[in-house]
């Protein structure tokens, strides 16, 4: 594959029940327009994580592939987003300051030296973003960039997951001649989808419920607070749905999505539906059930997901910061009732998010299953406004992935 021109980015969502990539013109201002667009079912995942690299590779490439031939680009660089295991880690960093207005050199050192601070061998840190400053006792800063002091203090929140993940990625990129830029989360990446900056800035949980994992992230004050995910999603629900109703998964998916339903109601008993049996391919195989039975399927499950979140959330300690407004995306959040239920076990105002609008977007393309690659367009953009280093040459990312690279080599 030929270099990349200036200005084309290439973004790379792996899910467990599909892979998107986006090809996208972007300018020095961090304006952006989608100009390539391919997804593909995904072959070789399981909740986020590599189980058949060369099924991987081909459901990779189908995808990249199909979005270089609607952008007539070719790509060797792309960041790629992480949907599997994910923690927060918490750290605060101190640093002597000369008698000096700070400058965005002070603020890198704070962020390099909690990254090498929380530096292990198993573990690789994806995001490290900070929370708040404070210079000479003087807290809540979230800006000190001009301010002077002796010594500024700085909160972290680094988001890592387990380094066989990234090593594994990262080879599976270069198996598709493809060299991996940076990785995003995507939890961060759905709030930066679907969060107004009110919900931002007051407090707010996205949680993205995908095909193999439920993934959320708490945010206050315009910051990431805590991510964190379970290996539990939409195909789970799915998967129950094939096993009670003795059907195949394409059909149990079809079913699910337009008849399921996460709130019983008094008519599901009179509603009829009619599923194949599995194996079946003709009208004789076909049984009719009531809807109440497949509602009866699916409600524990769900009811399962979202507890499970509300548990994780409640044991972050965040809790009372970003919780009171919640906001599901993702594929599985599409599923009738889930609001409602939702609202009933978190017992908090429930809404279904929807990612922001993108110039060049087909309309297939817009939905909340799309939310974590809109959201990866909305990353790009920013650090592109906030005049970062570029992001195929970012520090932190090439500094972690130039390690990857480098064990690679001495293992293979």
């Amino acid at each position: 594959m030929s270099k990349s021109k200036y200005g084309i980015i290439s973004l790379l969502d792996i899910g467990s029940t599909k892979i998107v990539c986006f090809i996208v013109r972007m300018d020095s201002a961090g304006n952006s327009e989608v100009i390539g667009i391919g997804h593909q079912s995904s072959q070789g995942f399981r909740a986020g994580n590599i189980t058949d690299i060369k099924l991987a590779e081909s459901s990779i490439l189908s995808a990249i592939e199909a979005a270089e031939q609607m952008a007539e680009e070719n790509i060797e660089k792309i960041i790629v987003n992480i949907s599997g295991k994910i923690f927060s880690h918490h750290l605060v960093i101190h640093s002597s300051l000369a008698s000096m207005p700070l400058t965005d050199r002070d603020l890198a050192r704070i962020i390099a030296e909690g990254q090498e601070h929380y530096h292990q061998p198993d573990v690789e840190v994806i995001h490290t973003v900070p929370l708040d400053y404070s210079i000479d006792g003087t807290e809540g800063i979230k800006d000190p960039i001009g301010m002077v002091g002796k010594k500024l203090t700085g909160k972290l929140n680094l988001v890592t997951t387990p380094s066989t993940s990234v090593v594994n990625l990262v080879n599976c990129m270069a198996r598709c001649q493809l060299t991996v830029a940076d990785f995003t989360v995507s939890p961060y990446m759905a709030g930066l989808a679907c969060l107004t900056p009110d919900e931002m800035e007051l407090g707010s949980t996205i949680i993205d419920m995908g095909g193999g994992t439920t993934s959320f992230a708490l945010f206050k004050g315009g910051a990431m607070l805590y991510a964190d995910s379970i290996p539990i999603g939409g195909r789970h629900v799915t998967s129950d749905i094939a096993h009670g109703l003795s059907t195949d998964m394409q059909s149990a998916e079809r079913t699910k999505t337009l008849d399921g339903h996460a709130i019983a109601t008094s008519a599901d008993s009179k509603i009829m539906i009619n599923v194949p049996y599995i194996g079946e391919e003709d009208d004789s195989g076909i049984h009719t059930i009531p809807r109440a039975l497949l509602v009866e399927i699916i409600i524990p499950r769900i009811e399962e997901i979202l507890e499970m979140v509300r548990d994780r959330i409640n044991a972050s300690g965040f809790a009372p910061l970003a919780s009171n407004n919640i906001v599901i995306t993702g594929g599985a959040s599409q599923l009738m009732g889930l609001k409602e239920l939702s609202s009933n076990i978190f017992g908090k105002h429930v809404r279904i998010g929807y990612p922001k609008s993108i110039d060049g977007l087909e309309e297939s393309t817009k939905g909340a299953a799309f939310s974590t690659i809109i959201g990866m367009v909305v990353y790009a953009s920013e650090r592109v406004r906030q005049k970062q280093t570029g992001l195929n040459d970012n520090e932190e990312g090439s500094g972690r992935i130039g390690r990857i690279l480098s064990w690679l080599q001495k293992n293979f």
